[in-house]
């Protein structure tokens, strides 16, 4: 038994122990069903009613049979073929067993009822991958990804999924969680020698390492946060410089003049919203003031320093930024100062980029996608890209309550990160530093599943189908 299944009171404990049986296809006529089968009681219930050519050996072996199921006295046999997978080398770590016969609802319930005859009980809803976690085989973001692949409905979804599943974010936090355990350990040796005449980390040594983890804990955060779900629509803000032609594009997204449109610069002071839908999806559109330097001393233009700073929080809570540089504009300074800003944002944004005024002559940019609001270059392929980015970032969020719960975590492990590193800059006893570093090591752990609570995985796992 795993070391996490040991931790389990002993109620819990002893039901992983029982041999549990469901049905991992629909109930519905097909060409083929699927049982399954976990547990040490499985094997010998199978040998008991069920022919085949070969003897049956003691022991579960792991290979595939043809055998024969009689379910009355007066019935022909019915072919079925068994695979079977000895533990801990299997899913569940335990003897798994699956039964694939025809998919007749009326045989399918004759086996099903056999096989359900005590000691063997059902399955209940998502036990299978609960014990594939506690036999260390999944982690538990890994364990809510197979319910994502088991629910998603387009490629978007099921790719998402299969991030999650293979380890994209846990793998980098398990070896960060490592490495931090080993530096725990090496402080908590310097507190238990420290009357020794011993040699320790250096503390510019532990702020390094420090420093390093903090790195690491910020990109997995941007990570995390870019696949969470927002209570809100699809959210495309437009950025430029003034006059770059943001309201005008804003005016063609919608099909209506929304924001007023001038050749002078400035136009835009505050913010405009407005929704639209995309072939179903909806999308909200933020025209925002363009980005300009304004005198922070100059009272007259504090309506300018207000635009500018709703500008900036407007452009953190984006889910797409349009960049628009208008065509003839030749201005390089200003269009490395907006690219530094959007870079300087404490969330990456996806950026897509645009050129505005078409008409009026086009500079060529890589990267950029040429559009003209008197005749309509670009506009289709513009709503397109976007409804691309919308529909993407809408399957990754589905089903995301793991990486919610991911995004706290990181927080937390942030938190005292950094507030190891304000204890070794105020000279304070390490003792509570190894608590503040003690305390980062176990949010992490709830991430990737070392620590964790029965509520915890009852709330995961309840969420499953029986038979998963």
């Amino acid at each position: 038994m795993s070391a996490r299944a040991s931790n389990l009171t002993p109620t819990f404990h002893h039901r992983l122990e029982d041999t549990i049986v469901a049905q991992a296809t629909r109930s519905a006529p097909s060409a083929r069903a699927i049982l399954r089968i976990s547990g040490p009681e499985g094997w010998p219930r199978i040998r008991s009613r069920c022919v085949s050519d070969a003897p049956w050996p003691e022991t579960l072996p792991r290979r595939r049979w043809f055998c024969r199921f009689q379910p009355w006295q007066q019935c022909e046999a019915i072919p079925i073929t068994v695979l079977t997978w000895p533990g801990p080398r299997s899913y569940t770590g335990q003897d798994l067993i699956e039964l694939h016969l025809p998919g007749s609802p009326a045989l399918v319930e004759v086996l099903f009822t056999w096989l359900l005859q005590p000691p063997l009980r059902l399955a209940e809803p998502g036990e299978f991958t609960l014990r594939a976690f506690l036999a260390g085989k999944l982690n538990l973001l890994q364990a809510e990804a197979v319910h994502g692949l088991i629910e998603a409905q387009t490629q978007d979804q099921w790719r998402a999924a299969m991030d999650q599943l293979t380890g994209r974010l846990t793998s980098p936090l398990a070896s960060l969680r490592e490495r931090l355990l080993q530096l725990l350990a090496e402080i908590e040796a310097g507190l238990d020698f420290a009357e020794e005449d011993l040699s320790f980390l250096h503390p510019n040594e532990v702020q390094q390492q420090l420093a390093e983890s903090l790195t690491e804990v910020d990109h997995c955060l941007r990570e995390a946060a870019k696949s969470t779900p927002k209570d809100r629509p699809f959210r495309v803000v437009l950025a430029g410089s003034p006059n770059a032609g943001k309201s005008s594009l804003f005016n063609a997204l919608l099909r209506r003049h929304a924001a007023l449109v001038s050749p002078h610069p400035g136009t835009t002071r505050d913010y405009l919203e407005a929704a639209i839908l995309i072939d179903e999806v909806p999308i909200e559109l933020v025209d925002t003031a363009g980005l300009a330097e304004v005198d922070v001393d100059d009272h007259a233009h504090e309506v300018d320093q207000l635009a500018q700073q709703v500008r900036g929080r407007l452009w953190s809570e984006a889910d797409l930024i349009l960049l628009c540089v208008a065509s003839h504009d030749t201005d390089k300074a200003a269009q490395q100062r907006l690219e530094q800003e959007v870079s300087c944002l404490p969330i990456e944004v996806p950026v897509m980029r645009v050129l505005t005024k078409a008409d009026l002559g086009t500079v060529e940019q890589p990267g950029f996608l040429s559009t003209s609001m008197m005749t309509g270059q670009g506009l289709a392929e513009l709503q397109s890209m976007m409804l691309q980015q919308a529909r993407r970032s809408r399957t990754l969020a589905s089903g995301s309550s793991s990486l919610r719960r991911c995004l706290a975590q990181l927080a937390t492990t942030k938190q005292h990160l950094e507030q190891c590193q304000q204890i070794i800059l105020l000279s304070e006893p390490a003792e509570l530093m190894a608590f503040e570093l003690r305390l980062a090591v176990d949010a992490l752990g709830q991430i990737v599943g070392s620590v964790y609570s029965e509520d915890l995985l009852d709330r995961v796992f309840s969420r499953f189908c029986i038979g998963k």
